[in-house]
């Protein structure tokens, strides 16, 4: 925001005009960085509290496994992926009333079908909401990728080739742009 416009009013006025709309946009898009990146980061982790008050394990392992590999690299991707992860918590939590029970019955018996209608009756919610808090996740990354993507990428070259020894012995001459050149990209 100050080096820009400094950097700009050095050269001429319409440069320092321009610093200024450049240091102005570039708080803003870092600005908007640090709010999407802060709600997926509370999004994911209030999503993974939420499944485990349900006590679903293999509900969570699931949705740990979708909520690492699927890294939105844009917006659309972050909608896509936010919507898919709305539309299982809901399809979960409707499932979860019956399949619940009926699981844990067969691994633990009696204590299991309570455990299970436990994880039924509170998974029902719980899922809707975590997929809700992984849509608001997921939708934030692909919005703090995109306005990463727009970043101009500056080029941090060299500011000449590096220099150029000479014969067996390596002795340092006067720097030659020529010699340089071809030591760096012919012989390298």
């Amino acid at each position: 925001m100050i080096d820009k416009p400094r950097e700009g009013y050095s050269r001429t006025w319409y440069r320092g005009v321009g610093g200024v709309f450049s240091g102005v946009i570039g708080l803003f898009k870092h600005t908007f960085i640090g709010i999407f990146g802060t709600t997926q980061v509370i999004g994911e982790s209030w999503s993974s509290i939420a499944l485990l008050i349900c006590w679903d394990e293999d509900y969570a392992i699931k949705h740990e496994e979708e909520v690492i590999t699927e890294r939105p690299k844009n917006f659309v991707e972050g909608l896509g992926f936010g919507s898919s992860s709305l539309l299982w918590g809901v399809y979960g939590g409707l499932t979860g009333l019956i399949t619940c029970p009926i699981i844990e019955t067969s691994r633990n018996g009696g204590l299991g079908f309570l455990k299970g209608l436990y994880s039924g009756v509170i998974g029902f919610p719980m899922k809707m909401i975590s997929g809700t808090l992984d849509f608001m996740g997921k939708t934030s990354e692909g919005f703090k990728n995109t306005l990463r993507i727009l970043e101009v990428k500056q080029k941090k070259g060299r500011a000449r080739m590096p220099r150029t020894f000479y014969g067996i012995q390596r002795r340092i001459k006067n720097f030659s742009e020529d010699d340089a050149f071809i030591v760096s990209n012919v012989l390298c």
